[in-house]
Parts: structure tokens; sequence; C-alpha cells
């Protein structure tokens, strides 16, 4: 099939919005904006004759890494390529712009997503995510938190040695892939250096035993929109519920929405304190899958 890939511009508003109202529930119309101006990357648009019939977007979590997400291929173009040439034609494109790795995330159920990407070289990195997205407590100051445990402390610079072995070590380390969940609802590399930088930013917090340290958890605070992000968390079971006395402290610092990245057994662990904040909440399952382009 021929079709020709541009990068979207204010003028492909209308178009991709039609797009998006092909399927159910889709959120693409709601993110249009901020995915449109992207400093670095952007939407591409698949066009066949005149006809929009498949786009993607991508975005770089940090300068060398790029990430691929919201492909959609219109309804009646299914089962053509369309997805296949759109992701190498972004691969080249995250090349060309000095990424070293390229992300995206995709269901296990998925099958044939599932198979376009390992056909690109993406392969499996860690167990299955869910993921909450963006949910909002009500007034947390009206409703005393529950005794979770002890409440998770603010990790000290002078700390960083300590909490950097939970990078590598520890029950999630090696499942988690190395990485951690931020803004753009993509996921990116979590290393020491960052880890530095977090800290500065009071964005990581030790989960505590009764004497010692039990775990790590690393945040992402946009402040901006009142937004707060559990990008990557590594502690025993037991210790998990804790975090959740954060949430009172967290709002009074102004954040009143919430997306937790969780593996599926933290998931488990943190499902009764989760439903006594936030009522009954939905969540996705995902697997994240990358390709190394040097």
């Amino acid at each position: 099939m021929s079709f020709r890939i541009t990068r979207a511009t204010e003028n492909d508003k209308e178009a991709i919005i039609n797009l998006s109202h092909q399927f159910e529930n889709d959120f693409l119309d709601k993110v249009l904006d901020r995915w449109l101006y992207l400093e670095k990357g952007g939407i591409y648009l698949a066009w066949l004759e005149g006809t929009l019939v498949g786009c993607c977007t991508l975005s770089f979590p940090s300068p060398n890494e790029a990430w691929l997400q919201g492909m959609r291929v219109h309804p009646d173009f299914q089962g053509r390529g369309i997805a296949y040439d759109i992701n190498r034609f972004l691969i080249d494109v995250a090349k060309t712009e000095g990424a070293v790795v390229v992300r995206l995330i995709t269901s296990l159920q998925n099958h044939q997503a599932v198979r376009v990407t390992e056909k690109l070289g993406f392969r499996l990195i860690g167990d299955q995510r869910e993921i909450i997205y963006r949910v909002y407590p009500g007034n947390l100051k009206a409703n005393p938190a529950p005794d979770f445990g002890p409440k998770p402390r603010l990790c000290d610079k002078i700390e960083l040695p300590q909490a950097g072995k939970y990078l590598t070590s520890g029950p999630a380390a090696a499942r988690s892939g190395g990485t951690l969940f931020g803004p753009i609802y993509g996921f990116r590399s979590l290393t020491r250096e960052y880890l530095k930088e977090a800290v500065d930013r009071s964005e990581v917090y030790f989960f505590t035993g009764e004497t010692s340290v039990t775990g790590l958890l690393v945040t992402i605070k946009q402040k901006s929109e009142e937004h707060l992000f559990c990008s990557y968390i590594n502690a025993p079971h037991a210790n998990l519920p804790s975090l959740l006395s954060l949430l009172p402290d967290w709002q009074k610092e102004g954040f009143n929405y919430f997306t937790f990245n969780m593996l599926e057994d933290q998931h488990s662990a943190l499902k009764e304190g989760l439903t006594q904040y936030f009522g009954r909440y939905e969540f996705e399952k995902w697997q994240l899958m990358e390709k190394h382009l040097t």
C-alpha cells in the first residue's frame, strides 16, 4: 500500500478528531493539543489519497529515549500493514533525533499489535503493569487516613547511595525493567542521575519499618496540573499500603489528581486501601516493550 506520512499541524486537527471518533471512548481528542505542539516529536499521520488512515505520536521522555503512543488505524484500513510502516518510520525519526532506545506499551491480549512490534524488533521488558490514571480522591481532610503503618518519608540528599540500591535490588527492581512512568504517560529509564535530581525536587520517599528503610517510592509532581504520579514502587507488600498515608499530605501540597504505576501483585496489595480512598476506580493492564537503536 502506498501512502505518505506527515507531521501533524494545526490544520490537521479536524481530520485527527474524526479518526479518533472511529473508536469508542477514545481519548485522542483530549490530548490532541498537548501532543500536537510537542517541541520534539509530535503526531505523525498516514494519508491515503487524501484520507487520514492512521496516526501515532512520538515523544522524548529524555533526550536519548523515545516513546511511541496513540497508535490508531482507521477500522476500514486495518490489516494492511499501516501500523507497521508508521512505527518503522517513527523509529527512523527517533534515531535521527538522537534516541538510543524506543519504547511503547501494548496489551498482551492484542495479539496483532504484539506481532507487529516483535516484527519491528521490540522485546518485552519487565512484568505486566497495572496503571490507574488520574484519579481524584475527594476532600481527604474530611476523611482521616486509616492506619496504614509508618508513613514513607522523604529521602535526604545524603541518603542517595542507599536509595540507589533500590534501582537494582528489592522485590520489584528487575520486574520493573529499570523504568519509571511519567507525565507524558510514557516510560523512561530510572537512572542514578535522574534519582539525584528527583531527590533534589523532594520526589523520592523511603518506605520504613520499625528500625530501617525497607523500600523506595519515586514520584513525579506536576504542580501546574495538580497531578502527582507514583512512578516507581519497590518495597515489600506489607509496606505498600503505607504510601496511601501520604495522600492527605500531597493534597495539602496542592495535588488533587493521582496516577499509580504498579505491578500486578503491588496492585493487589494496595487494592483495599485504594478503594477506601477512591471508591470504585478503573485501571488498565499494559506490557512495556523496547527496541535498542544502537
